[in-house]
């Protein structure tokens, strides 16, 4: 999750390249609408478009690594 006006998502993705880990290119963004989903039946039943589309995309990007 990318943290606004933070340098820890830039040194994670340094560390990630040290370590030879590979990363998504999708990113999620710290968002309200994604820390209450555990409360409101969900992201994807929520009306926060940009969340949903964020983590549709993070499934396809998982699903398609995961079928290669």
């Amino acid at each position: 999750m990318v943290k606004p006006r933070s340098g820890i998502t830039n040194d994670v993705r340094n560390l990630s390249g040290t370590m030879e880990v590979p990363l998504l290119n999708t990113v999620v963004r710290d968002r309200v609408s994604i820390a209450r989903s555990s409360m409101t039946a969900g992201v994807l039943n929520g009306s926060d478009q940009k969340a949903k589309d964020e983590m549709t995309s993070l499934a396809e990007e998982i699903v398609n690594a995961i079928s290669t």
